[in-house]
């Protein structure tokens, strides 16, 4: 089973634990600090373990997001160990700089669209690694995500 970790800010977290049980609903295990953070152990230590673990990271993007140090620390690790990173626009964001380096490369996934199936589509295809046909897909969302904050 694929493992994604999902990165967010804590303003969007309705958001992102919808996101989650959508994936988890479509067969996509998934760490969200919400609800897997062990209490009583160390805080970086731990997403710094899920990161490692995971096939890839989502990143829920919107301006809150964009400004959080938090975030920023955590597509900084996915990035300098290789992680890849699927970009999760909910609303049209101008990165700051920082955001800008580390996601000038990535494809985003933005408020249009079938979002549910670009996302299926794009987190089977990063973890696997996978050139598939966005076409030859037979993934069916179970379930509507947001699409917007």
């Amino acid at each position: 089973m694929k493992k994604i970790f999902i990165s967010f800010s804590s303003k969007q977290t309705s958001e992102a634990e919808e996101i989650c049980n959508f994936l988890e609903k479509n067969n996509i295990s998934c760490f969200i600090s919400t609800r897997d953070l062990v209490a009583g152990e160390e805080y970086a230590a731990q997403l710094i373990q899920n990161i490692d673990s995971a096939d890839a990271v989502l990143l829920i993007l919107t301006p809150d997001s964009n400004e959080s140090p938090h975030v920023l620390r955590e597509v900084e690790y996915a990035v300098s160990h290789r992680t890849p990173i699927l970009v999760y626009s909910l609303i049209e964001t101008t990165l700051s700089k920082s955001m800008e380096y580390f996601l000038m490369t990535h494809q985003w996934i933005t408020p249009n669209g079938d979002r549910e199936q670009k996302l299926l589509y794009s987190i089977e295809h990063l973890a696997t690694n996978e050139s598939k046909d966005a076409s030859s897909s037979k993934v069916e969302p179970s379930n509507d995500i947001p699409n917007s904050s």
